[in-house]
């Protein structure tokens, strides 16, 4: 028994304002491999709570403040499984089951044996771990029975769905969704719940890991010291009926609770899901299309260079519009060209010259910064540096939102295009957070017809440009 439990990683909560228990009671469960948190009252307890995951809290029925019972509704509110038993008195017996009936699994009768509480411990959250089991079945049930229905225009409903379901089951400070864009060879956010706990990752980095058989060294996944836990699961995706899966995506759950053989086994169900339901979609795509041999493009562009071109014809007007000098210019050429090349981010923070060696060594610098700063967030936590705000270059910030557009403007297997409004409208929703405001302003009025026509709009003169951002204090190294 004491083997498995040591396996199992149970974690409990011990609240009484008597010292002597919680020490005593601690000190006995450690010892028997257990996780043990303590609170000296109720509110501590609530607390705690907020912050870590336990599978079990052993409480004191009569407290000052939040007593033994009113915990016990603030548990049951929380709509979360969790083993409840109360500690009492022979003069609270009527009270303890009472709180039987509330849902506690069991009650502790004082002076009690250790052993006993241990047994009754590990009893109560067994019963709660089958509870678990059953609610996570339901919510891969519903996944499966969502992936069953889909359509290539209900893509994004799933994947928001499977998100949902396991940050919610695991309790996960963030979960990311990503799939791997091969004709740049980098992985692309598609969903992202809690930016902050995947601040500075290295998404390809991560990506890569995954693709290698698992990421078994976090400070592969950070740029900087590593962030919060995090556990990764493949998305395998078959694309021709008669060829093996391969991975094409990955789900990953970040917080201090996402860790332990379950959380993983549990993320590769709710992955292999997806991965299910983009197989039968690649498939069905074929069939419809009567073609079973040749290969479905899984990405937004089959070069390098389709992109690059495409995302170069984006961003020409506004480059007029912010009157970029010539330095900007050939920094952006240069960072565009390494970007949609797959080039290392890690291998340009080393060798910052090595993306340009033709060019003068300013120059290269320069360019560096610039394709360095693509994957930060104008609100913060992005990666490699968190940078935020002014500390962005408007080059940087340019080319962040042109190839963000170029991609979901374009139907891929794994995401349907957005219409021009469509897109308009989520840009402008993530702009402050994940992009330049005032740059994704000038972006939209330069490809979007209706934006460049509407009568509400200011007058070109009055659109903000490189120079005016410039003289309100943002980067300005070597400009010429």
């Amino acid at each position: 028994m004491l083997d498995a439990v040591k396996e199992s990683g149970v974690r409990v909560l011990v609240v009484d304002d008597e010292l002597e228990i919680v020490e005593l009671l601690g000190e006995y469960l450690r010892a028997r491999g257990l996780e043990v948190h303590v609170a000296a009252d109720g509110e501590a307890a609530l607390s705690l709570l907020e912050q870590r995951r336990v599978d079990a809290v052993i409480t004191d029925l009569r407290m000052p403040g939040i007593d033994g019972l009113e915990l016990l509704r603030h548990l049951r509110e929380r709509g979360e499984p969790i083993a409840v038993l109360l500690m009492t008195g022979y003069g609270s017996i009527d009270s303890a089951v009472a709180a039987l009936k509330q849902g506690a699994q069991d009650y502790i009768l004082k002076p009690f044996r250790l052993r006993k509480v241990h047994g009754a411990l590990l009893r109560a959250v067994e019963q709660v771990r089958k509870e678990r089991e059953t609610i996570q079945l339901r919510g891969v049930l519903r996944v499966y029975d969502a992936a069953a229905e889909i359509s290539a225009d209900t893509l994004p409903t799933l994947y928001q769905q499977v998100c949902n379901e396991a940050q919610r089951e695991y309790n996960g400070a963030g979960v990311l969704l990503a799939f791997h864009e091969p004709a740049i060879k980098r992985w692309v956010e598609v969903v992202c719940e809690g930016v902050e706990p995947f601040a500075r990752l290295d998404l390809d980095g991560l990506g890569a890991s995954v693709q290698a058989g698992g990421p078994p060294d976090p400070a592969g996944w950070w740029f900087g010291p590593p962030g919060a836990a995090l556990i990764a699961a493949p998305i395998r995706v078959r694309r021709q009926a008669e060829s093996p899966p391969e991975i094409a995506g990955v789900l990953a759950l970040a917080g201090t609770e996402a860790a332990g053989p379950g959380v993983a086994a549990g993320l590769r169900v709710y992955a292999a899901a997806l991965g299910d339901a983009l197989s039968c979609q690649l498939l069905s795509a074929r069939l419809l299309a009567g073609d079973t041999s040749s290969d479905l493009a899984f990405g937004v562009g089959s070069s390098p260079s389709e992109h690059r071109q495409r995302v170069m014809e984006l961003i020409g007007p506004a480059m007029q519009t912010m009157s970029f000098s010539r330095q900007d210019r050939v920094a952006i050429d240069y960072a565009l060209f390494a970007w949609s090349s797959g080039v290392s981010l890690r291998r340009i923070m080393r060798e910052p010259l090595a993306i340009a060696p033709r060019l003068e060594p300013e120059q290269a610098e320069h360019a560096a910064q610039v394709l360095l700063a693509i994957p930060e967030r104008y609100g913060g936590m992005g990666a490699p540096k968190g940078l935020s705000g002014r500390e962005i270059p408007l080059p940087s910030c340019l080319l962040a939102i042109a190839g963000w557009w170029d991609r979901v403007t374009r139907a891929s297997a794994w995401l349907p295009a957005l219409s021009i409004d469509e897109a308009r409208v989520q840009l402008e929703a993530d702009a402050g957070q994940r992009f330049h405001p005032q740059v994704a302003s000038v972006f939209l009025r330069a490809v979007h017809p209706a934006m460049r026509s509407a009568d509400t709009l200011p007058p070109d003169d009055d659109l903000v440009t490189a120079d005016d951002i410039l003289s309100r204090g943002h980067w300005l190294d070597d400009r010429q």
